[in-house]
């Protein structure tokens, strides 16, 4: 046998053996998989994927997942969970009907998206794809795990205080983790501060009122926007929904600008340009204010009502 030959048998053993090493990693059973990981005193990582069309998901299993120095390495901080949403093939029903539960209860919107969670499942970090290959997506993960790390530290430290002290250190460990997650996964937490600071003396209840103020603007205006972008809906109706929603107010003026280009886009659109010009110009005059998509925005429909 030549040597080009043997090179050519040795990589073809060498596949199926790395696919074992890598689909030993994973599980598609979530119970199971929280079970292990509060046995083992690990975290999980969830990886929502759709591993047969996703072009950044089947770059993220290659470049990374499936590399020797991550299958060897990432186990010993996470149990991992793949929830697949594949096009070419069937799921079991059980796990079909397990990750459209999990996706509906994380929120997937996109593909891949990566969940790191505690043994119970409640996430304190969000990712996805990252180039360079293992060792930069293992460090960061390290240094997203120290996030949970701070939180639990926190959480621990605010159970020997009492008041306003532990409605701080309550927000100590929520400012530890992604932002993001917060209003959705730990409203029990956001509760506790607000019954041990009903004031909202202390910097943690204002700053988690605020934004769970904020996330309730932001569902009242994707409300809004479906009720009054419908083909049925007549104009003075979707007028009359966005002004009573003005009265109404916003928690700040960003949110309020957002809902008055909508206003200003509905009348443009309907040729009543005229009644729409006012609130554009306004717009203009605050100009330097916007930040630069708010102000791209009006600047078109300003341009479309002169």
């Amino acid at each position: 046998m030549n040597s080009r030959n043997l090179i050519t048998l040795l990589m073809l053993l060498a596949i199926p053996m790395m696919a074992v090493a890598e689909d030993s990693i994973w599980t598609e059973n979530f119970a199971e998989a929280k079970a292990t990981a509060a046995k083992e005193n690990k975290d999980l990582l969830l990886n929502f994927t759709g591993s047969d069309w996703c072009h950044w998901c089947i770059l993220l299993e290659k470049e990374v997942f499936a590399q020797p120095e991550y299958v060897k390495a990432a186990p010993e901080m996470f149990v991992h969970v793949k929830l697949d949403s594949p096009r070419k093939y069937k799921l079991t029903p059980e796990v079909n009907a397990q990750n459209g539960r999990l996706k509906k209860m994380y929120s997937i919107r996109g593909y891949p998206t990566i969940y790191l969670t505690d043994a119970t499942g409640r996430p304190y970090a969000r990712t996805g794809y990252g180039r360079g290959g293992p060792k930069p997506y293992l460090a960061n993960l390290k240094k997203l795990q120290a996030k949970r790390i701070q939180r639990d530290a926190a959480l621990a430290a605010a159970e020997k205080l009492q008041g306003a002290a532990k409605a701080e250190k309550l927000g100590e460990a929520l400012n530890a983790i992604d932002q993001s997650l917060v209003p959705t996964f730990y409203k029990d937490v956001l509760q506790q501060i607000q019954t041990l600071d009903p004031k909202c003396k202390t910097k943690a209840a204002q700053k988690w009122t605020m934004l769970e103020k904020k996330m309730a603007d932001q569902k009242r205006m994707g409300q809004l926007v479906r009720q009054t972008r419908g083909n049925n809906v007549k104009l003075d109706d979707a007028l009359a929904m966005i002004d009573k929603e003005l009265k109404a107010g916003f928690v700040d003026q960003a949110m309020t600008d957002q809902v008055l280009l909508l206003k200003a886009s509905l009348l443009v659109s309907k040729g009543r340009a005229n009644q729409a010009l006012p609130i554009t110009t306004d717009f203009a005059k605050r100009e330097k204010t916007l930040d630069p998509q708010q102000r791209n925005r009006m600047l078109s429909v300003h341009a479309w009502a002169l």
